[in-house]
């Protein structure tokens, strides 16, 4: 039982209101709790206390005094209404057209916010529907290049400057208690292709990793000048978990980041099972062998044989998986591509041949908005109209006969 329950039921118990069950339930969680315990020994006292208070007398004629002064009160109260009955009638004749005016026009202004409403928002929610059917594109280019991984606990950043504060969380956990597999991609935009393409590599190397695989092709070569060509590629590392972080602030630095992302995988459950799995296959292999050197039957032996054959089997693959999670988690991988760029500080770059067709395109699209814009302002009006049409159907003759009272006060 909880403590939560014990406070709903203790009045009960108390009062001596509870099944038998439920009484030895509450007495055996008194017994077990100390801070349940004590409650109710302290509302047993005040109990106690209250039932030795001393009982005292009503004062002389207080029947008699408290009869008179309810008849009394209740004379006043008949003589209050009947003197206000008549003023409340006439008052609520005259500000009786007031309330309904004041109700209509509440009504009238909730319709037009209702219908202003409807069509701002069935606007935005087409551009809403435009932008996500454009990004669908993008969002499968992206996961092309990606590859693979489990769905785990994943940061992602894409700003060009990502900070460190929202991915810190997984270098600090205790890989003495966890076994946490590290993984990280980096998109970034670099000058001078093969230079950065070393330094990675003797980084890596530096500090006891390695290349996993690497790729490297010509994005935009000129063959009249090759040295001018552009080139992209990707490249795949391992390196130590203990400088996981490290590296990626490096690697970071060499260029400009245009996307970003870590993932951990957190496999220390299915270690341990599989451990404690082992151990079991262990012990189980060494009893198959004492049984085999007591038995005297070919027929058991081969039997034997066999079974131990097939727990050697389990714990030879099981081993494998130990030290095939044990090196991923000592070396985490990191994705980097990247593409190389032109440098703008160089030489002056020649103008873009379809800036005359972005303009275009670009004029296109402001007059195709500021037509939407009037569209919208048009269906706006039209589903307002007939609410202005009713308004000035009822406020006319409104408006009408409060000018000519007041004309004729």
């Amino acid at each position: 039982m909880r403590c939560t329950e014990m406070e709903e039921l203790i009045s009960l118990y108390i009062d001596d209101m509870l099944d038998d069950h439920t009484k030895k339930m509450i007495d055996r969680h008194l017994k077990e709790c100390p801070k349940c315990n004590k409650e109710y020994e302290v509302l047993m006292t005040n109990i106690q206390m209250c039932k030795e208070l001393p009982m005292i007398d009503l004062p002389q004629n207080f029947e008699d005094g408290l009869h008179e002064a309810l008849v009394k009160l209740d004379e006043e109260n008949k003589n209050l209404n009947d003197e206000k009955v008549v003023p409340l009638t006439k008052k609520n004749k005259k500000i009786k057209w007031k309330i309904f005016t004041s109700i209509a026009a509440i009504f009238v202004v909730f319709i037009i916010s209702i219908s202003a409403f409807n069509s701002i928002d069935m606007g935005t929610k087409e551009e809403i529907s435009m932008n996500k059917i454009r990004g669908i594109p993008k969002a499968f280019e992206n996961e092309s290049m990606m590859e693979p991984s489990v769905k785990t606990q994943e940061v992602e950043i894409f700003d060009s400057t990502p900070k460190i504060n929202a991915v810190q969380k997984i270098e600090e956990q205790k890989s003495s208690g966890r076994k946490v597999i590290k993984n990280a991609f980096v998109y970034i935009d670099i000058e001078d292709y093969d230079e950065k393409f070393n330094n990675i590599i003797n980084m890596t190397e530096s500090i006891g990793g390695y290349i996993e695989h690497s790729n490297t092709k010509y994005k935009e070569y000129v063959s009249q000048k090759p040295e001018e060509s552009l080139k992209t590629g990707s490249i795949t590392i391992r390196v130590p978990k203990k400088e996981f972080m490290n590296i990626i602030e490096k690697i970071k630095a060499l260029g400009i980041v245009k996307n970003f992302g870590i993932k951990g995988e957190d496999i220390t459950k299915q270690y341990k099972d599989v451990v404690h799995e082992l151990e079991n296959l262990k012990i189980q292999e060494k009893r198959l062998k004492e049984i085999m050197n007591k038995a005297n039957n070919v027929k058991d032996i081969l039997e034997v044989e066999r079974e131990l054959t097939r727990v050697r089997g389990q714990i030879d693959r099981m081993t494998g998986n130990i030290k095939e999670w044990d090196n991923l988690v000592s070396l985490s991988r990191i994705d980097i591509y990247l593409n190389e760029i032109a440098p703008k500080d160089k030489k002056i770059q020649p103008v873009n041949n379809n800036i005359l067709d972005k303009g275009k395109k670009a004029f296109i699209r402001t007059v195709n908005n500021m037509m939407n814009f009037f569209e919208k302002c048009l269906i706006l009006f039209s589903s307002i109209l007939p609410i202005i049409l009713l308004i000035g159907f009822i406020g006319f003759p409104i408006i009408w006969y409060l000018i000519k009272k007041s004309k004729d006060v």
